[in-house]
């Protein structure tokens, strides 16, 4: 899905589909500057094309368009718009002809005087750009464009920033940047001015100062050192130099002052002899073959006799005199007429081509492609469509013109896989992306094509395979991306950035197509049908059995390079998610929990949720050899409060395994630890003082975690951390500020409820140690056998929690007229009476609350009620200070 924002001009065609990219022109650290063509009003444009990751990358680059929409100035580059896809940034800007400042001084600097005239429109632009409290921050020649008319155009805008935002950052290029941004003391306006300074440099002596010095020592000597201007420079030209080399940036003049500086106004009257020349002068290279009818020959007519004699040779291929002698004796005409003659003959299809390949080389080298020319205005292109090597190598740049002439029916037959590929990306800007995708599964060949091409640093591969692996029409046979090995880093890169591309979407697609082996010469674009042939590849793309295998080995180092780890671990989630057969690869590894404990000491990845959910998925395929090891990732997770919700479903299933393998579960009482062994031998632990302080954090966080909590506390190891929580002071008024902040929300409040049924029914089931069981006083035992228990402060404490909840929850959800609770079998009151409300109708303060969510809730009720009956009384163990349980009262038989 594209997000478009373009300015009216080029509104009616704001996709990147409708434009055609031509030659590189520009590239940078954060993305390459094409030339292009917008395909329905043929206007050239500028188009800036940058790669991003995540929101973050996104929003960064999108501060170059916020500030490029709002500048209007004749010496500033215009902004046309942008085209946003999933991961590519399109900025469409005005193109500048005659490309930049420093492809001028790279042939030779300029005079004073031209210089002074682009000096002057920069300066000009500076002054707009600082009236609106905009620094560019990296003013340099090759940021200067030159238009057509010799106009000036600040280009480039991906440092730059407001001046209200401090500009404390470090950008910029060293042997520009002002003294004042080497010592981190941030930019200002004139810090531009500055950078002019040396731009002044660049342009009148072809280099910036001190551009013979590595970066340290160039900015050690921009602080330290004093710079001297060229002694062939004129003495106003150095004061000018001199002014905006000032250290001192307040004495710095702006842009307005330097506008009036005596270098700049001298010889203002004489600047018109000096004017460029309007004539267009485009330096780039011709995007397409042009197809004239050649008027003329380029050499005098000979004889008959002898064009006959040398044109025999050429049709034979057996040439008996030099090709200097024979092509001075061949006009393009004769040429023309010899292509058509071996393209239509019976001979061989290699003698032919082999034939046709010399004629066209012969023409392109003595008559500059005459005889081709009017070749192709003579129609004379279809009878090369078997010749493969001639249209690769002498029409691969007028795929449009081969495509008219029938090239489509001949893809499955093409053997040059750069060439294909031209022919697949042409037809990508052609068609939609769906009816593209649909041709590329009629090529048989082209997945083993760009494989290869991807091995060799094809581009077009690239951008060709991360394309398809989006589309569901196109599927892909895994083994054939399964590349053994990587000669470059890229190549991995898009590789498994195309498996996760495939992941993500559905698995299966329902291929109904009528299989089909060509398609019609005949046909155009438009009426083509495509066809799927669907024995090529499995029902639905299926991973093959050593996927993981293959992937694990390119474990990256957990030290490299960002974007390589992330893409690899997002491809191990996608792989292995909800596949327990490769989480068990994974487990049984013994490579990729390593790697995930090396890779928590990153901190870039510490908190990463691909990596977290990927542990969560291995945590319930876990084995013997494998649980220590996911116990103390586990632990180095929880350390982190954001990571809280998904480390305690890995404690959850880790805490199963150990209970289900009969692991050894210990409490130890000290260090609020649960300590997990088999057999005597210690396989690690879980923080049950942290997994208590988590719960307390944070309120927003609880409805993601709630669950898994409850069913952690559930489990037999985890009696004592439940009756700590329940003991802790701040347990009442966290649980009474859950139930209020999401008391609009009646599943997360029946979650609440399950939880404090369990915490509280644990707490008050934990049997606290005793001090001793030795010389146990007979009195004691006496006193707790006739259930007069000696006073506990611990019991006591909880006894008044569960009493405060309880009140709270009867008084949380109000009907208009609560029940009696009564025990079932002493016909008693449930709860003191100090501690219910009387069973008459609510007083008029909780009438007001009788719609509340959940109040009609049964659910809601019940858990209520449940919790309520876990009061002091009522059947519930009651143990004494020295941990003896205390039995309850036989209830009578009335």
């Amino acid at each position: 899905m594209q997000r478009v924002n373009v300015t009216p001009a080029q509104r009616h065609t704001g996709n990147r589909k409708h434009y055609a990219l031509k030659q590189v022109i520009g590239k940078g650290a954060y993305g390459v500057v094409y030339k292009a063509v917008n395909r329905a009003t043929e206007q050239v444009i500028a188009i800036k094309a940058i790669e991003y990751d995540n929101e973050e990358e996104l929003q960064e680059h999108m501060l170059e368009i916020d500030l490029l929409k709002n500048l209007k100035h004749d010496n500033i580059v215009k902004y046309h718009g942008f085209i946003q896809s999933s991961h590519e940034l399109y900025i469409l800007l005005e193109y500048c002809i005659r490309g930049s400042l420093r492809d001028l001084v790279k042939k030779q600097p300029l005079s004073e005087v031209k210089a002074k005239t682009y000096i002057k429109q920069t300066l000009r632009g500076l002054q707009y750009l600082h009236d609106q409290g905009v620094i560019h921050r990296d003013i340099k020649a090759a940021n200067l464009l030159l238009t057509e008319d010799g106009t000036i155009k600040l280009a480039d805008f991906g440092v730059s920033t407001r001046v209200n935002n401090m500009a404390m950052t470090y950008a910029g290029s060293p042997n520009w940047m002002a003294p004042e941004v080497m010592l981190g003391k941030g930019a200002s306006t004139v810090s531009d001015i500055w950078s002019l300074g040396a731009t002044v440099v660049e342009l009148l002596t072809g280099n910036p100062p001190f551009y013979n010095l590595v970066n340290e020592a160039a900015c050690y000597a921009i602080v330290n050192d004093v710079y001297y201007p060229p002694e062939h420079l004129s003495s106003k030209c150095k004061k000018f130099i001199e002014c905006c080399f000032q250290k001192n940036m307040f004495k710095r003049p702006q842009a307005h002052q330097l506008l009036q500086n005596v270098w700049l106004q001298e010889g203002k009257d004489k600047l018109e002899q000096f004017r460029e020349d309007p004539t267009p002068v485009d330096k780039w290279d011709a995007d397409f073959f042009q197809i004239d009818a050649v008027t003329r020959s380029p050499s005098p007519k000979k004889q008959l006799g002898d064009s006959y004699k040398y044109t025999d040779q050429l049709k034979t291929g057996n040439l008996l005199n030099s090709p200097d002698v024979i092509m001075q004796n061949v006009t393009a005409e004769e040429m023309s007429d010899l292509m058509f003659e071996i393209g239509t003959s019976d001979s061989q299809k290699g003698t032919q081509g082999k034939i046709l390949s010399n004629l066209f080389a012969l023409d392109k080298d003595y008559l500059s492609c005459a005889g081709s020319k009017l070749f192709v205005s003579m129609g004379g292109v279809p009878l090369l469509m078997k010749h493969e090597k001639v249209l690769a190598t002498y029409f691969s740049s007028n795929i449009p013109l081969l495509v008219q002439c029938g090239i489509l029916t001949y893809v499955n037959s093409l053997q040059n896989t750069p060439f294909l590929l031209q022919i697949v990306e042409y037809l990508n800007r052609t068609l939609s992306s769906e009816r593209w995708a649909k041709w590329c599964s009629t090529v048989s060949s082209l997945q083993d094509a760009l494989t290869k091409e991807l091995l060799l640093g094809n581009k077009s591969a690239e951008f060709i395979l991360l394309q398809l692996s989006t589309s569901p029409a196109f599927l892909f046979d895994f083994t054939k991306l399964m590349i053994p090995n990587f000669s470059g880093s890229k190549a991995k890169h898009v590789i498994f950035k195309c498996f996760n591309n495939i992941l993500k979407r559905a698995y299966s697609v329902d291929l109904s197509y009528t299989p089909t082996n060509s398609v019609s010469a005949s046909s155009t674009i438009s009426s083509l049908q495509f066809h799927v042939d669907s024995s090529l590849y499995p029902r639905g793309e299926i991973l093959p059995d050593d996927f993981v295998d293959w992937l694990l080995k390119f474990i990256p180092y957990t030290d490299g390079s960002s974007k390589e780890i992330k893409i690899f671990l997002e491809l191990f989630y996608y792989s292995s998610h909800l596949n327990p057969k490769r989480l068990r690869q994974l487990v049984e590894s013994n490579k990729f929990l390593p790697f995930i404990s090396d890779l928590q000491q990153n901190v870039k990845f510490l908190h990463s949720a691909t990596c977290l959910n990927v542990c969560v998925d291995i945590s319930n395929e876990l084995n013997k050899a494998a649980f220590p090891e996911m116990l103390n990732i586990a632990n180095r997770f929880l350390e982190h409060s954001e990571l809280f919700t998904n480390t305690v479903e890995i404690i959850l299933n880790c805490t199963l395994f150990a209970i289900r393998e009969g692991y050894q579960c210990d409490v130890n009482r000290q260090r609020t630890l649960i300590e997990v062994d088999k057999n005597g031998i210690k396989c690690g632990s879980i923080a049950c003082g942290i997994l208590i302080n988590r719960f307390f954090e944070k309120e927003d966080q609880f409805p993601k975690f709630v669950a898994k909590y409850t069913r952690l506390l559930a489990l037999p190891p985890f009696g004592k951390l439940c009756y700590d929580l329940v003991l802790d002071p701040r347990f009442v008024d966290k649980v009474t500020r859950i139930f209020t902040l999401y008391q609009a929300s009646l599943i997360i409040q029946i979650d609440a409820l399950k939880f404090l049924k369990i915490a509280l029914t644990r707490a008050l089931e934990y049997t606290p140690p005793s001090k001793g069981t030795k010389d146990i006083n007979p009195k004691k035992l006496l006193e707790s056998t006739l259930n007069n228990p000696i006073y506990n402060t611990n019991e006591h404490q909880l006894n008044q929690t569960v009493g405060r909840l309880s009140k709270f929850l009867l008084s949380n959800w109000t009907s208009s007229k609560l029940p009696q609770l009564i025990h079932p079998n002493t016909s008693g009151p449930l709860l003191d009476p100090s501690i219910i409300s009387p069973p008459h109708s609510p007083p008029p303060s909780r009438q007001a609350r009788l719609g509340k969510v959940g109040n009609d809730s049964i659910l809601i009720h019940q858990l209520s009620d449940d919790i309520a009956s876990l009061c002091k009384g009522n059947h519930r163990p009651v143990h004494d200070f020295e941990g003896f349980l205390i039995p309850s009262k036989v209830p009578s038989g009335d």
